[in-house]
């Protein structure tokens, strides 16, 4: 059985909200002084324990290069790198960043065409917003990088460009753990690196001779088709979805008694954003309605377009009591 050791570039890590069973295997390195704030690099971790078996993950080397309210620093980055290859100890880097310094670009660049010709795998996730800063890694040619995509199938990516390693990863936002009974939407491109990353992890759990050309070959025969990409639809899902007047009606009797005020958030209607609500008022308020329609399942188990708007979820629930 291969047992991944896996370097994250990101930012401060709350090490106190990690499940117990993966805290000792993780080595934080700190470029920065610790923000105790910081929630990104524990989203990413938290996402790959949730499609991956913990045990299947040997090592975890965090990397804190983000300066308290700033960017990720370049020449942290390339500490970080230079690091990693003095330690040979890494299968696979992942980035749910990106990095704009063009001062350290060239650099950086030198530094994961090494790291990858030595056999490491390195993904990195595309800006989610388009923007005329030049952003890297992931637009290295030796880089699995990875856009936004939608998938609710596994392995829940497609090949877009395997020439230039360019992926499509499930990108839609989904609750995560945070912490015990702590959950946050997580989404974009962030969340799609480590949903990848899990991906291949789970195909080779049972193998020891794990090389790149392996890992390219099955990426390239498991990849879904273009026409299972939904993003599109995700995108415009409260503009096209009907609603069930009946499951309406009595959704908003409903929201009369739960303990979740959504007054406070706008005037309620079948176009109402469910996703403006706070992380932990959305999943109480979800946990709610579904128990109250005797709909017995998790939040974090449903897609966003299951509950992006009230319109959503009332089809989501008429579908389900059918």
């Amino acid at each position: 059985m291969k047992n991944f050791k896996i370097a994250v570039i990101d930012t401060a890590l709350n090490i106190e909200k990690i499940p117990e069973n993966i805290k000792s295997k993780i080595e934080i390195n700190d470029y920065f002084e610790h923000d105790s704030k910081a929630i990104h690099s524990l989203m990413v971790i938290n996402t790959l324990l949730k499609y991956t078996d913990p045990t299947l993950i040997e090592k975890i080397y965090l990397y804190n290069i983000f300066p308290k309210d700033s960017k990720g620093s370049g020449s942290a980055a390339v500490l970080a790198l230079e690091d990693i290859i003095q330690k040979k100890d890494v299968d696979v880097i992942i980035m749910s960043i990106t990095l704009t310094s063009m001062k350290r670009y060239e650099q950086i660049e030198k530094l994961c065409k090494r790291i990858t010709s030595s056999g490491i795998m390195i993904i990195a996730a595309d800006s989610n917003k388009f923007t005329e800063e030049k952003c890297y890694p992931f637009s290295f040619e030796h880089v699995y990088g990875i856009s936004q995509g939608a998938f609710s199938v596994q392995p829940f990516f497609c090949v877009e460009n395997m020439e230039t390693k360019h992926i499509m990863g499930d990108a839609e936002p989904e609750f995560i753990c945070c912490g015990e009974n702590m959950y946050n939407l997580f989404g974009g491109t962030s969340k799609a690196v480590p949903k990848f990353l899990a991906a291949i992890i789970n195909a080779f759990a049972d193998e020891n001779d794990i090389t790149s050309e392996k890992i390219e070959k099955w990426i390239k025969k498991n990849s879904l088709s273009a026409e299972d990409n939904t993003i599109c639809q995700i995108k415009n899902a409260s503009d096209q979805l009907e609603y069930n007047n009946a499951v309406y009606n009595t959704l908003c009797s409903y929201i009369n008694e739960c303990p979740i005020d959504l007054g406070k958030y706008g005037r309620l209607s079948p176009s109402f954003d469910l996703g403006q609500l706070v992380s932990s008022d959305l999943y109480m308020f979800l946990s709610y309605i579904l128990e109250r329609f005797g709909i017995y399942i998790r939040p974090d188990d449903m897609k966003y377009t299951d509950f992006s708007s009230i319109g959503n979820l009332c089809m989501y629930i008429g579908e389900r009591n059918n």
